[in-house]
């Protein structure tokens, strides 16, 4: 017991920023070793089953895809223009007032380290965004808002879209600040930011009725079976057609993924790495 409360004092020393909302204690010890897991990238077409699906994906789970055959994989299943994506990721790599824009807010607080960490899944998050150029998007579960910044900064390049961003306050945030949900997102970008502090379960039909139909949804809350499933179907039945919803999803935790798309036909399933899965509704659902 005594090693155990050791070792996680190390993990919280060496890597504060990630909380233990984030994920497992195998994930938190990756991320504090700066140990990565083999990343897979694959994209599936109309498979029968979720079983399948997962099936495929565990037999490929130690494949490694160059990140231009994913891109090109990508392309093809949303149509979206091959040489878009690498265009929209050198911006977001060289956007040098975003990035120092975030340096600062971190440097705001004695909780949080002076600098972020390489995330690729932002990354392309934020060429979605940009590609799709929505009008509308759903984002529940924030903390301390990276994914919700890359995703305003898409918006704001893009000149077009609000965002609304569904959290419940977390103990984790950083006190010294009083920090709330996305505290970290640039003031720059809070122009098309929706704040909705509380549960998905109370927010997530109101802001759907208010703004009647949305082109992306974003699922990155409590990781609960009940709580993916209401989320999934709420945000599915406000999608346009062509629309995407997305999803970090830990298999090791519940098959709500799974369950979900059962029933849904015609579907393109791209999984972007190992705990992240886009939705494409189909023209005929």
């Amino acid at each position: 017991m005594i090693k155990m409360v050791r070792l996680f004092d190390l993990l919280k020393k060496r890597y504060k920023y990630l909380s233990v909302q984030d994920g497992p204690l195998w994930r938190t010890i990756f991320f504090t070793l700066k140990v990565k897991p083999k990343t897979i990238h694959k994209v599936i077409f109309g498979k029968d089953s979720g079983s399948d699906l997962f099936l495929e994906l565990e037999q490929q789970a130690t494949s490694h895809v160059d990140p231009h055959d994913l891109y090109r994989n990508i392309s093809r299943a949303i149509d979206i223009d091959e040489t878009a994506f690498w265009k929209y990721h050198e911006e977001i790599e060289t956007d040098k007032r975003f990035h120092h824009a975030i340096e600062k807010k971190l440097q705001s607080t004695s909780e949080r380290p002076d600098k972020t960490s390489k995330c690729d899944w932002r990354e392309f998050l934020f060429i979605i965004v940009r590609a799709i150029k929505p009008n509308i998007m759903i984002e529940t579960g924030s903390f301390d808002g990276l994914s919700t910044a890359v995703i305003l900064l898409a918006m704001a390049k893009n000149n077009k879209g609000t965002l609304f961003t569904i959290d419940l306050p977390n103990p984790h945030l950083p006190k010294d600040i009083e920090a709330e949900p996305a505290w970290i997102v640039p003031d720059y970008l809070r122009n098309r930011l929706q704040l909705k502090i509380g549960k998905s379960s109370d927010y997530l039909e109101a802001v759907i009725e208010q703004v009647g139909e949305i082109d992306l949804f974003y699922h990155d809350s409590w990781h609960t079976y009940k709580n993916m499933m209401f989320e999934y179907r709420t945000a599915w039945s406000a999608l346009r057609l062509g629309g995407l919803l997305m999803s970090e999803y830990l298999p090791e935790l519940n098959n709500a993924f799974t369950d979900f798309i059962k029933d849904k036909t015609n579907k393109s399933i791209i999984l972007v790495n190992s705990t992240q899965f886009i939705l494409r509704k189909a023209q005929d659902e």
